[in-house]
């Protein structure tokens, strides 16, 4: 039973309204996660009604003149709040624009899979717009921590273990701040290792795709493969954190480009990138087409991270870090 949720989604093309409903009878069979996960988005008083003793209304896909919200909240049968939910997708073209133009709501949030996906200045200036503090929307490894063993109630147990194990299974999980050894000797620390270096990824392969980048892999769990992008220069990239505690990014160009200038143009702007870089070239001999030039920009992880402590800094920096190098190559 503990995998409900993930076996019933596995059925079903339509994730998103799945995931809203299985998160809707979670929070109406918990009244305390609900309450939470209430104060999550708004604080501890809502209109000056304290939320711990309001009563709380959950709906789902409800319908307003041209609008369907994915779910709503209602506090003491007069307050709404319209929450779009999304996974690892982003919002519809003015979708949120035209959600705040909703007279019956008094609140609106979004909650999504991605660390930074880009809400409009009308969105952000509205006054039912609600948001964390450092982020212009809500991420689902905010709310993580709600659906704990500590926080069930004794009746229903079942449904909140399947949540728990939902939100795990969607990688709605936050990354632990300690890295660890990628390559650890024991190969099951290092799974685990890596597969918490995976959950830092969604920012930059958001930031990539704004540059014009459209496919992307992994490899071994937390390596990254950047492909089919705008550049007539850099044909593809492989992004490697694995070997020796460092991330390497390999730039590999296309056939007749002078990587000479290139390699120059990233030394030149290290101290933007990262002072502590190395940039080298490489002939890499087993390609199809015979042997290749290209280039490798290396720097430890500890220098990347250093003093990075929270998961948000880490994703960030991480970003940042790559996103500079394409700029610089492309």
């Amino acid at each position: 039973m503990d995998n409900l949720f993930i076996r019933l989604i596995k059925l079903t093309h339509q994730r998103e309204d799945f995931f809203t409903e299985c998160l809707a009878v979670t929070l109406r069979e918990n009244p305390t996660i609900a309450k939470a996960f209430l104060k999550r988005l708004y604080g501890q008083s809502f209109n000056r009604i304290d939320i711990n003793s309001a009563l709380c209304q959950i709906t789902t896909q409800q319908h307003f003149e041209h609008s369907i919200v994915d779910m709503v909240i209602t506090i003491n049968n007069k307050y709404k709040i319209g929450i779009e939910n999304k996974l690892w997708s982003p919002q519809g073209d003015g979708q949120l624009e035209k959600y705040t133009e909703i007279p019956e709501l008094n609140y609106l949030a979004f909650i999504t899979g991605y660390y930074n996906s880009h809400i409009s200045e009308n969105v952000m200036e509205s006054s039912i717009y609600l948001k964390p503090l450092y982020r212009e929307h809500f991420v689902w490894y905010d709310f993580f921590d709600l659906f704990q063993p500590e926080n069930y109630c004794a009746e229903n147990k079942n449904i909140q273990r399947s949540m728990l194990k939902l939100f795990t299974w969607l990688d709605f999980d936050p990354p632990h701040p300690a890295i660890g050894n990628l390559n650890d000797e024991n190969e099951k620390v290092a799974e685990i290792n890596r597969k918490n270096f995976k959950k830092l990824w969604p920012l930059t392969i958001e930031n990539l795709r704004n540059l014009g980048w459209e496919k992307f892999a992994s490899g071994t769990i937390a390596e990254l493969y950047v492909d089919q992008g705008k550049s007539d220069k850099l044909s593809w990239v492989w992004i490697n954190p694995v070997n020796n505690k460092e991330i390497k990014v390999r730039l590999n160009f296309y056939k007749n480009i002078d990587i000479e200038p290139i390699q120059r143009k990233l030394f030149d702007h290290k101290d933007f990138i990262h002072p502590d870089i190395k940039v080298s070239t490489k002939i890499i001999k087993d390609r199809v087409d015979g042997p290749e030039k290209v280039l490798d920009v290396r720097l430890p992880l500890k220098k990347l991270f250093e003093n990075k402590q929270r998961p948000e800094e880490l994703c960030l920096e991480l970003s940042r870090f790559v996103v500079a190098i394409f700029k610089f190559s492309q």
